[in-house]
């Protein structure tokens, strides 16, 4: 049982880890693409992210990035924005 816990627990360490690298990501604003990278780290699991931001229109921005863990899982998202 100890092992399923400690299993279970490298995975949600390693989760957290790929979403904080997600978060991290630079985007260089005023460009209609941006391309970065970004790390994250919890506890002893490790990640790196990459992502992409493309800006459709004056007041519309889509997002995409993708992470991969020590643990050898991937994370992916995405999103849009619109503003006025």
């Amino acid at each position: 049982m100890d092992n399923k816990i400690d299993k279970a627990d490298k995975r949600a360490s390693a989760g957290i880890a790929s979403v904080a690298a997600m978060a991290n990501i630079p985007y260089v604003t005023n460009h209609t693409f941006s391309l970065g990278v970004g790390v994250g780290n919890y506890r002893d699991a490790n990640a790196l992210a990459t992502g992409a931001q493309y800006q459709i229109t004056e007041s519309a921005i889509i997002r995409v990035s993708a992470s991969w863990n020590t643990e050898d899982r991937g994370v992916v998202g995405g999103g849009v924005s619109y503003g006025w």
